[in-house]
C-alpha cells in the first residue's frame, strides 16, 4: 500500500499553490483601524496536530480570545509544501474564532517563498483576510543590509521578499513577509510593534496554547 507521500501529486499541488498565490495582493488593504490581531500556531505529536489561535486587542496586547483544535496529520513536512500539512489544522481553528481577525499572523512564510506561495499567503487568500507570515528559519534568499537597526532584507531572485529581524542577545532571528493584503513595509512595522520576546505576542501565545493542548493529552 502506498504511503500518503507516495500518493501525493506534487505537480498538481504546485499548480494549486500557484493558482492561489496569483490571487494574493502584497499591498495594504487593511481596515482603517486594526483592532483584532490573531496568531495561529500548530504543534505535532505522532499523527495528531494541535493548533491554537490567540486573538489580541491591538496595540494593547490584551487577550480577547483563545481557540484550540485537534486534527489528524495527513501529510508529512516537505519544504515549500508546508501548506498541505498545516492547512487543515489552521483552517479548523480559525473557523472557531468568534471575533473575526483584522489581521492574521501565521507561523510560516508568505511572499518569502520560491513561488511566492508560502502558507501565510495561501491561508490569507483562502479566508480573504490580511495576513503576515513569521518563520523561524530562512527558506530561501540571501540577506542584505538595509541600514535598519536589527533588520536585514531577504533578497530572492533580485527582489526584496521579506525581512530578517534580530533583537540582539541570544535571541535567534525571525523572518517576516507579507501574506495577503499587506505590504512589505507594513508587515515589518506591525510585527516589530508586537515583539516582546523573540516572536510577536499573538504567535508566542498561540505556540504556548498549542503546546499546552498537546501536553494535556500526554
Amino acid at each position: 500500500m502506498k504511503t500518503t507521500i507516495e500518493k501525493f501529486n506534487f505537480e498538481k499541488a504546485r499548480k494549486a499553490q500557484k493558482l492561489l498565490a496569483n490571487k494574493a495582493v502584497f499591498k495594504n488593504n487593511l481596515p482603517s483601524t486594526i483592532n483584532v490581531v490573531t496568531g495561529v500556531d500548530v504543534s505535532y505529536k505522532g499523527d495528531k496536530a494541535f493548533s491554537a489561535a490567540v486573538s489580541i486587542k491591538f496595540p494593547h496586547l490584551e487577550i480577547l480570545e483563545v481557540q484550540k483544535s485537534i486534527t489528524n496529520v495527513k501529510f508529512p513536512y516537505v519544504p515549500t509544501f508546508l501548506f498541505f500539512r498545516e492547512a487543515s489544522p489552521i483552517i479548523s481553528v480559525i473557523k472557531k474564532l468568534e471575533n473575526k481577525p483584522d489581521l492574521l499572523l501565521i507561523d510560516g512564510n508568505g511572499l518569502l517563498h520560491p513561488f511566492k506561495a508560502g502558507e501565510a499567503t495561501l491561508i490569507g487568500v483562502y479566508f480573504n483576510i490580511p495576513t503576515i507570515g513569521v518563520a523561524k528559519n530562512l527558506l530561501c534568499g540571501n540577506l542584505r543590509d538595509l541600514g535598519i537597526r536589527n533588520v536585514k532584507g531577504v533578497i530572492y531572485k533580485g527582489e526584496l521578499v521579506g525581512y530578517e529581524i534580530t533583537l540582539g542577545g541570544k535571541r535567534k532571528p525571525i523572518y517576516v513577509s507579507p501574506g495577503h493584503k499587506v505590504s512589505l513595509e507594513t508587515s515589518l512595522k506591525i510585527v516589530t510593534s508586537l515583539i516582546k520576546h523573540r516572536t510577536p505576542e499573538p504567535l508566542r501565545l498561540a505556540h504556548f496554547q498549542a503546546k499546552k493542548l498537546m501536553k494535556s493529552l500526554e
